[in-house]
């Protein structure tokens, strides 16, 4: 029998050159397509952020029906949120506390609740302090953890001493407290006692509309009750909140710097349920930045997003603010009084007039002095970084 070319042909495989071949092509693929998938990613990230952004502002709003102001902003840095104290001058802890039954976390806030003695109020509080509620963080950046108690920080409550509890649960938004550059005082009273007897020293003037001799012109601020009426610069042209700068190096509760860079970072270094406090509040003194490595910016507003910073106005719009806003315009934004609004009308007229181009000459459009590498802290950084220092344990 004779045997066909084709039946007696010997079947040939890939050689060794064509599989490199085909390897090299489908890592060309990957490498196409792996930018655009990132982007993807990113761009549904910063959508939920904003989506987050936008209950926060709902949840605001329901607060403001349900207790007729704003919710308080705490006392100091040496508290956190205590059950049964609602949600104005006599609450200890922040915004973030506050809103906890607002943004369909009340199982955190009734925490304590039937609390009956000091221990049971420790245990409480300590649980408390560590809750993360995913609505806090932003998803581009990170989750709440809990994260170390790297510093050692010590909070006061319904309880005899103070606690210092192991993990702390931490946000990556703030609220705003007002266009000047201060968004803490100090540690506030030692005792409950102390806070309600009225003897204690806020240091916070709340008479008047006037920003000169107003302490805070924000929407949330130590012991403040804002109400809408109040806002005269209108809900839709003020701040309410938005993303906080955290140092790039130190998201995951520690810091991975240069050693001569500090191991901390002073506007994230807290429990979330802080009172009134730098980790949950910023100004709108200087423009926002971008997350970065080694720069402690705890005064600032910031993300990890290239475009921009996500905000949500007191209306409950949410909106992207681009880093290279002018510095004047962002400055109103958290002037609830609405007394900038005449110094921006000012500043953009008198740039029109210095600024105006000759007959035929291509026209640049105006922008802001780099604050990018801009490091002044606020007040009373200085003294308490020297606390730091000498006591570590305590802020």
């Amino acid at each position: 029998m004779t045997l066909s070319p084709l039946t007696t042909a010997r079947r040939r495989g890939f050689t060794l050159i064509e599989l490199l071949v085909v390897i090299a092509i489908i890592a060309v693929l990957i490498g196409l397509l792996l930018p655009a998938v990132q982007k993807v990613r990113e761009a549904a990230a910063r959508t939920k952020c904003l989506n987050q952004l936008k209950q926060i502002g709902l949840g605001m709003h329901n607060a403001a029906d349900t207790y007729g102001h704003f919710v308080s902003g705490g006392w100091g840095w040496s508290w956190a949120g205590i059950p049964n104290r609602g949600v104005g001058k006599t609450q200890p802890g922040g915004w973030l506390y506050n809103m906890l039954p607002f943004v369909e976390a009340d199982n955190i806030y009734k925490i304590g609740v039937d609390a009956t003695n000091d221990i049971t109020r420790r245990q409480a509080y300590l649980q408390v302090i560590q809750q993360v509620v995913p609505i806090y963080n932003c998803p581009s950046r990170r989750g709440g953890g809990p994260f170390p108690n790297q510093g050692q920080y010590e909070y006061f409550g319904n309880f005899a001493g103070s606690v210092r509890p192991d993990f702390l649960a931490r946000t990556d938004y703030a609220m705003n407290c007002g266009h000047k550059n201060q968004n803490e005082i100090d540690g506030g009273p030692t005792t409950i006692a102390q806070g309600d007897s009225g003897s204690f020293d806020w240091k916070v003037n709340d008479a008047g509309s006037d920003p000169a001799t107003l302490t805070f012109t924000g929407i949330c601020y130590r012991r403040s009750e804002i109400r809408f009426k109040d806002m005269a610069r209108g809900t839709s042209n003020t701040i309410m909140a938005g993303e906080k700068y955290v140092r790039a190096d130190c998201y995951e509760g520690f810091c991975t710097g240069t050693p001569n860079s500090p191991n901390v970072d002073f506007g994230d270094n807290e429990t979330m349920y802080t009172g009134f406090n730098n980790d949950i509040y910023r100004s709108t003194a200087n423009v926002p930045i971008r997350d970065q490595v080694n720069v402690n910016a705890q005064d600032r507003w910031g993300s990890v997003h290239t475009g921009g910073v996500n905000f949500v106005y007191c209306d409950g719009s949410v909106r992207t603010i681009d880093y290279n806003i002018d510095q004047a315009t962002f400055r109103a934004f958290g002037d609830r009084p609405g007394r900038l609004s005449s110094f921006v009308r000012r500043h953009r007229l008198a740039t029109a007039s210095t600024d105006r181009p000759r007959p035929g000459a291509h026209t640049r459009l105006p922008h802001s002095r780099s604050l990018l590498h801009a490091r002044r802290p606020p007040c009373g950084h200085a003294a308490r970084l020297c606390r730091l220092t000498r006591h570590p344990a305590r802020r």
